[in-house]
């Protein structure tokens, strides 16, 4: 689905949901009026011929109840496809850089990467991709894009997966829909439905209890007959109050030992029908995928579609007594509380062990979807080829950042092996956007994911970057102490002789220019090696020509021209070393000099 589908679905859902919300309202008033309908044949007469016309009504009433559920579930539906098809269309204007889940909360010290190459936080990586609902589903994203996969064989897994869901239209959409009806369902979307059904341990109801809660709604009814029926008004009358009594008395009792279950139960009611229509769509499609076979035969075996269907049904009648009058008339006759907590623990029993298992299924499939999003937008993309190879190396062609509105980025070729590559510019020319943009489709490379690129192969290699380096007044670390920090794990790192990138940008500018360049030379040297691939960006064109034994450095660089006086870029990488400078005119630019 391009740009103009997801924009023409998106102003039909509008037009669909006006015309819903007329026919809920003229439904709504049609009910009234068989109510009142209804009331006035009774007053009128009570002859036979207005008994019936009254029982017409009360028929239509009941009928227009069940049409009016229906229009009502409609427009829920229609209000998750609306914030679906809207997600979307917001990723062909920029309008995805609003989204409120960008991911911040998982920003880290010991995730760099995070900040440095915009995979967490705002106008990121996370907020782009992300269309999970679940709490489970946007940790597994999060998780995918932080960890990566652990090996080849997992990534090309990954990689079938999302081609494979890329391509399931229908169901992708279906999913994703019944996902975002998650979150308009109250605390159970909120927080893991897991956590609500397994936070207690489950005791069986006392066997006095179960013999009370057939025994005295049988005795209940059984009084009350007779009462009716005249035999012994007195004693029954007064028998029936008791057992009454009694059974109220007890549910209240059970309510309490079972510490609030109920309340729980009530609490994900609204999402459990969302959970079932998404178990029953991933048991009913066939897949050819390793990992989404996996998932459905998880679905399958443990006969997921018929226990969920089975605690909709207990969680329906856990709502049914949610008001003051309902809770006291049925625990007074039937003592339902003690029914409901009694069904509900012999299913807790029953499927504790496997409603994770659904809900990482569920995640899981989230967690694709998200990074199959790149294949629904305008971006040039491919499947990166990823190899085992002992030595780093990165090749691709017309690379571009997946963060920048696709009709202005520019892409760049270039293939790197081990070696330390310098590369220089003017400001503004580029340098770091490039950087980031190696960084970007590694991490989505390592997921899986297709990559900005049209072409793309890589070394499996762990990625390290050293860029937004900040103080910290609290701890009493300056901006430069923060990189050295950095680039001391890389050097640790290196030690381990495997496979690594390190995205380096402006080299201990927290210094000055004496020791930046001293510096840089022997890190250089610390880095290099047959196993890294070291990327430095710098505005010390001294660094360009140094030359260390037995290092391999290449130098690279971005430019600028002028036209009219005005400076301009073409942020294409280059061979060499960086000649010009633009400072003085951008001084100019703003009026400083």
């Amino acid at each position: 689905m391009n740009k103009e589908k997801y924009e023409k679905r998106y102003q039909e859902i509008l037009k669909e949901k006006t015309e819903l919300k007329n026919k809920f309202n003229k439904i709504s008033t049609m009910r009234l009026i068989s109510v009142a309908a209804a009331v006035v044949s009774v007053c009128i007469s009570r002859s036979v011929p207005f008994i019936l016309i009254c029982g017409i009504f009360i028929a239509a009433f009941i009928y227009l109840i069940r049409v009016h559920s229906e229009i009502e579930k409609k427009l829920k539906y229609l209000n998750a496809e609306e914030k679906v098809i809207k997600s979307y269309v917001n990723r062909f204007n920029d309008g995805w850089k609003e989204s409120a889940d960008d991911g911040n909360q998982f920003l880290s010290d010991d995730f760099p990467q995070g900040c440095d190459l915009d995979i967490f936080g705002r106008s990121s990586l996370y907020q782009l991709l992300c269309q999970a609902y679940t709490q489970r589903g946007k940790k597994g994203l999060a998780d995918a894009l932080r960890y990566g996969k652990t090996d080849i064989e997992q990534i090309k897994k990954s990689q079938c997966a999302v081609k494979e869901l890329s391509e399931k239209n229908e169901f992708r959409h279906k999913f994703e829909c019944y996902c975002a009806l998650l979150e308009s369902s109250g605390k159970g979307y909120q927080s893991d439905i897991s956590e609500i059904i397994t936070d207690s341990d489950p005791k069986p109801v006392n066997i006095f209890m179960k013999i009370f809660m057939w025994l005295l709604p049988s005795a209940d009814i059984l009084f009350i007959l007779l009462f009716i029926f005249n035999i012994y008004p007195q004693i029954t009358s007064i028998a029936a109050c008791l057992v009454t009594a009694c059974s109220f008395f007890f549910s209240c009792i059970e309510n309490a030992v079972s510490q609030g279950i109920l309340k729980k139960v009530n609490d994900i009611h609204k999402c459990v029908n969302s959970y079932s229509e998404i178990i029953k769509l991933i048991d009913s499609e066939n897949f050819k995928s390793e990992i989404f076979s996996d998932l459905k035969k998880v679905i399958s075996e443990t006969s997921a579609v018929n226990q969920i269907k089975k605690f909709e049904k207990i969680s329906n009648f856990v709502e049914m007594r949610s008001n003051a009058i309902a809770f006291f008339l049925y625990n007074a006759f039937f003592m339902w509380d003690v029914h409901c907590v009694n069904s509900f623990i012999k299913w807790q029993n029953k499927n504790m062990k496997n409603i994770s298992k659904w809900l990482d299924a569920i995640a899981e499939l989230e967690v694709s979807v998200s990074l199959s999003v790149m294949t629904k937008l305008d971006i040039t993309y491919c499947y990166p080829k990823v190899s085992d190879s002992e030595e780093p190396y990165i090749k691709f062609k017309n690379l571009r950042h997946p963060l920048i509105n696709q009709s202005v980025v520019i892409g760049n070729t270039a293939l790197f092996e081990p070696s330390s590559v310098i590369i220089t510019g003017s400001n503004m020319s580029g340098k770091t956007t490039f950087m980031r943009s190696i960084g970007i489709n590694l991490i989505l490379a390592n997921t899986g994911a297709p990559v900005a690129s049209d072409e793309f192969s890589t070394a499996y290699m762990k990625i390290m970057t050293s860029m937004r380096t900040q103080d910290s007044v609290s701890d009493g670390i300056s901006t430069f102490y923060a990189e050295l920090i950095r680039i001391k794990s890389m050097v640790e790192y290196t030690a381990q002789n495997k496979p690594v990138i390190m995205l380096i940008d402006e080299i201990f500018k927290g210094t000055n220019s004496k020791d930046r360049i001293s510096c840089a030379e022997k890190t250089i040297k610390r880095l290099s090696g047959r196993n890294t691939i070291t990327i430095v960006t710098t505005h010390d064109f001294e660094l360009c020509s140094v030359e260390l034994d037995k290092v391999n450095i290449i130098n690279y660089h971005f430019s600028e021209y002028y036209e009219d006086e005005k400076i301009k870029f073409d942020y294409k990488i280059k061979n060499g070393k960086c000649t010009t400078t633009n400072a003085k005119h951008l001084l100019k630019m703003v009026g400083i000099i």
